[in-house]
């Protein structure tokens, strides 16, 4: 059988703008670590200690994190297991993970048109 992936994420497909939790699956990632989302692209961590509170979070002690991400966009994942990255080197790539942001939902019902007064 296949072994596990490193890290998987339930749901993978999020909304916009929506705080979501997210649970926190595979052998790689623990309580306290912390996973970071960046745009898709090149596989590399560039950015995640910048962007570790804004588009991040540390793995809770349920193995899952909470996040709210304001774009929506194809994301890949970086991880680390430093108590205090500060460093993007504290991070590395996950190929096996990323999470789907799509446009938020629209929850209001639709307006009712006010009735025209045409001739």
């Amino acid at each position: 059988p296949p072994s596990p992936p490193d890290i998987s994420l339930q749901p993978s497909h999020i909304y916009a703008d929506e705080p979501t939790s997210i649970a926190v699956g595979g052998l790689a990632a623990g309580y306290g670590d912390t996973l970071v989302f960046l745009h898709a692209g090149i596989a590399d961590c560039a950015g995640a200690a910048q962007n570790q509170y804004t588009q991040g979070a540390r793995v809770s002690a349920a193995l899952s994190l909470a996040v709210t991400m304001s774009t929506p966009a194809l994301y890949k994942l970086c991880h680390s297991r430093d108590p205090a990255p500060f460093l993007d080197a504290h991070f590395h790539f996950v190929s096996s993970a990323h999470l789907s942001v799509h446009a938020a939902r629209n929850l209001s019902p639709p307006s009712a048109r006010p009735a025209c007064g045409c001739p």
